[in-house]
């Protein structure tokens, strides 16, 4: 992409932790984002992750304050809300993610997305009809659980297999 677009990185948490098994190894998450990035101004990140219970809070802690002291915004349910909201069923991060996709659309010409979800492919085929190219990062390789949505790869502009690249995204051991 020419150095004048601008893009931006909203990526699925629960859908990175998968990525770590299917690919067998620890994403670096800034690499992640610059990977995303190449060629283009990153104008927005953001890494949606609910947290469960107090326990998972604890154990997400210190990737929650990296990714925040990095650059992405971190968005999704706190330990905070627990007494007085319902525990949720799977998906209400993909609602606040498609709810910033469709808003940062207007600052940005390209949304990257790391998920995997059936559920976006009104998101994307929105975005692309206001003009937006839209790239899924995910894998094809692995576990159904795993692997992107046959119908969300196709409606992308582009998929990209992270399987492919999961040398260059490794953190370090």
């Amino acid at each position: 992409m020419e150095s004048s677009t601008r893009g931006a990185l909203l990526s699925y948490g629960s859908h990175c932790d998968l990525l770590k098994i299917a690919l067998e190894c620890r994403i670096y998450l800034e690499e992640l984002r610059l990977f995303a990035a190449r060629g283009q101004e990153l104008v927005y990140s953001c890494n949606y992750r609910d947290l469960r219970d107090p326990d998972e809070a604890a154990r997400q802690g210190p990737l929650l304050t990296w990714l925040s002291r990095h650059g992405f915004d971190v968005k999704g349910r706190v330990v905070e809300d627990f007494p007085r909201l319902p525990r949720e069923r799977y998906g209400t991060n993909l609602v606040e993610m498609a709810v910033d996709a469709l808003g940062i659309s207007r600052a940005a010409e390209h949304i990257a997305l790391v998920a995997a979800d059936a559920k976006l492919v009104p998101l994307v085929l929105a975005l692309r009809s206001g003009g937006q190219k839209v790239t899924v990062l995910s894998t094809s390789r692995g576990p159904t659980s795993i692997v992107v949505a046959p119908q969300l790869a196709n409606v992308a502009d582009r998929f990209v297999d992270l399987a492919d690249h999961a040398a260059e995204l490794s953190m370090p051991a």
